[in-house]
């Protein structure tokens, strides 16, 4: 294996890159408290918004979509409720 590739040099490039502005960005936190909530700096809609991007992914939609296929738009009536 060609340790010194391109391919590979850009990656550990990018990790190191990610970590140093990680690092930076991480110097003012406290607790996990801080971490967690950003000292309550984030609206009640971008927590929502967070959660709903997270449970609402491409497996969700592709599984819904074949159920939707199989049985009828009456998956999606129940979905939302």
């Amino acid at each position: 294996m060609n340790y010194l590739s391109l391919d590979l040099l850009i990656v550990i490039a990018f990790l190191l890159i990610s970590l140093g502005i990680g690092l930076r960005a991480g110097r003012g936190i406290k607790s996990i408290h801080d971490y967690a909530l950003a000292g309550r700096s984030y609206s009640t809609t971008a927590l929502v918004l967070t959660y709903l991007a997270t449970y609402i992914g491409g497996g969700s939609l592709l599984g819904d979509s074949k159920e939707i296929f199989k049985t009828g738009i009456i998956v999606t009536v129940m979905a939302m409720g």
